[in-house]
């Protein structure tokens, strides 16, 4: 039960980066180009903390 909890916790998280690289991209905030804020990076190092190395 722990392990289909994890991967769907996974799952959620890729779910959120998506959403945020998207939003991301489209909401530039007028900085130049090639520059972003990272929002997505910020949820992998959440789950990288939260789950380990193996499962993020």
């Amino acid at each position: 039960m722990k392990d289909t909890k994890n991967i769907a916790l996974a799952g959620l998280f890729v779910a959120i980066m998506l959403i945020l690289g998207y939003l991301e991209k489209i909401l530039s905030l007028g900085m130049g180009y090639g520059i972003k804020l990272g929002l997505s990076n910020c949820v992998l190092l959440l789950c990288l903390y939260w789950f380990g190395v193996p499962l993020s």
